[in-house]
């Protein structure tokens, strides 16, 4: 049976950001926010990932080849 996803609307985006102190938290929320990552793509970047010069992060899937859902 297919769930029905939910999105923030930017209201509660930007109250989200407001409200997060954790420098850490608040960088993945971001990056989730603005760049699409998914949770488990955000938690597994590294600094050394980020190309600060081309602007680029590569998203690195986890799922193994072969395998659907």
């Amino acid at each position: 049976m297919p769930t029905k996803l939910a999105y923030l609307n930017q209201q509660q985006a930007e109250h989200l950001i407001q409200i997060t102190q954790n420098l850490k938290h608040k960088t993945c929320f971001l990056l989730m926010l603005d760049c699409g990552f998914r949770v488990s793509e955000t938690v597994a970047l590294r600094y050394s990932d980020f190309d600060f010069k081309q602007r680029t992060a590569p998203i690195k899937s986890l799922k193994k080849k072969g395998e659907t859902k």
